[in-house]
């Protein structure tokens, strides 16, 4: 069972990246994509991917502090256990952070600012950090994994 769940946060990592990717990282592809999922009915927001991702992710944690000590008695298991668990939730802080960095990007529904000029700035700093700190989390992680 750790190991299914090591591959339930992967895939949400995988589709995670995924949306950072195509809201951070501009091609002409991607805009294209962009520009003609937004009108596809039936499509997700980004907005509602971050919140079914979070969803995958609260299970996965569920599933963490569920474990019985055989599924722990793999080599190293209960150190990969705690990693996983401290991972899931910086993934998780990354995810927050992101919604957030989203909800300031919106233009608020009176039309005028949705920040102060340095909050963005600030909410761009928090959202790096936390992706850094769960990378940092994910090279620790995967340090573990590969020594099985």
């Amino acid at each position: 069972d750790l190991l299914k769940i090591v591959y339930d946060v992967a895939a949400v990592r995988s589709d995670y990246l995924r949306l950072h990717q195509r809201l951070f990282h501009i091609s002409a592809g991607g805009l294209l994509d962009n520009l003609s999922r937004r009108h596809t009915r039936g499509s997700l927001t980004d907005r509602q991917e971050l919140d079914e991702l979070g969803r995958r992710l609260s299970r996965a944690l569920d599933g963490l502090t569920q474990l019985k000590e055989e599924d722990l008695s793999i080599r190293r298991g209960r150190e990969i256990q705690i990693a996983l668990c401290a991972y899931a939730q910086a993934l998780s802080e990354s995810m927050a952070a992101l919604a957030t960095l989203l909800e300031s990007r919106q233009p608020p529904h009176g039309g005028g600012r949705n920040q102060a000029p340095g909050q963005s700035q600030v909410t761009r700093i928090a959202y790096d950090d936390a992706v850094q700190y769960h990378n940092r989390l994910g090279a620790r992680l995967n340090a573990l994994l590969t020594t099985l």
